[in-house]
This record gives C-alpha cells, structure tokens and sequence, in this order.
C-alpha cells in the first residue's frame, strides 16, 4: 500500500469527501497557474511525501493507478463535453424555431396591413382640367396702344 502522509484513507471516493478537497484543489490550481503546473506539482508531492514511486516493485503498476483514475474522470468528462452539446444543440434548435415564428408572425402582420391598405381607399388630389370658356365675346380687344389711354379719351 501506498502511505500518504497527509491523508488517512487514500481510497475515499465519496462525493462529499471529493468536495470536501474542492476548496483545496482550487487553491491550489489558482497558484500553479494552469493544468500542466499543478499536476508536475502533484507528481512532485507524491515523490516528496509518498512511497508512491519508492515503495513500488514494479512502475508499470503506478502508471496503471494513474491511468485508472485518469480514465475514470475521463469518461465522465467526455460524457458531460456530450451532454453539454447536446443541450446547447437543444437551445439553437429552439431559438431558431422561435426566430422562425417571430418570422412568420411578422410577415402575416406585414401582409395583413398590406391587404388593409389595399382595401382602404386611396385619397388622391383631385386636378379639374383647365377650365372651358364657354361664353364668346363679340367685341373685338381693344388694340394696345388704345388699352393705355384714359377712358376719356377713348369716348372723342
């Protein structure tokens, strides 16, 4: 068995115990910076503080731990990569039948006024042509050097 120093029972897989360490973990991932540090910090913990590369006969049998537990939270992983594309599938489809709606309402409002307006009468400017003169003047127009006379002058 592999001695941990820190922990009493290294097989405690319960969810309350996993987040129990959720805290701890997260402390820890904030400090080392991203994924690749904090395991090359675990790895280096289990060396420093563990029997865990010493106490072992045989490597192939860590590695095979490691792989274990790897491939456990692995298919979970993918499992949930799965599950969440499924569910963002699920919502496009619903925006796009719901924007698909929005635009078939739209449309029947566009063309409901539309057949309104064809329907309503349609107010136009009324333009009377020029107007007939109807009425003839016998008299002839008076020429126009006789138009800038006075009346008076007109009678002698």
């Amino acid at each position: 068995k592999i001695l941990v120093a820190a922990v009493q029972s290294p097989h405690t897989t319960t969810a309350m115990a996993d987040d129990r360490l959720d805290g701890v973990y997260l402390n820890l991932a904030q400090q080392a910076g991203s994924i690749e540090p904090l395991l090359d910090s675990f790895f280096g913990f289990l060396l420093r503080k563990t029997d865990f590369y010493t106490g072992i006969a045989d490597e192939k049998e860590a590695e095979k731990m490691v792989m274990k537990y790897f491939s456990k939270y692995s298919k979970q992983g993918k499992k949930k990569r799965e599950d969440e594309a499924e569910k963002n599938r699920l919502a496009d489809e619903e925006r796009k039948r719901r924007a698909a709606e929005k635009r078939k309402k739209e449309e029947e409002e566009f063309n409901r006024r539309q057949g309104e307006l064809k329907s309503q009468p349609k107010i136009e400017e009324v333009v009377d042509e020029e107007p007939k003169i109807t009425e003839v003047v016998d008299e002839p127009m008076p020429a126009a050097d006789e138009a800038d006379k006075p009346a008076e002058d007109k009678k002698r």
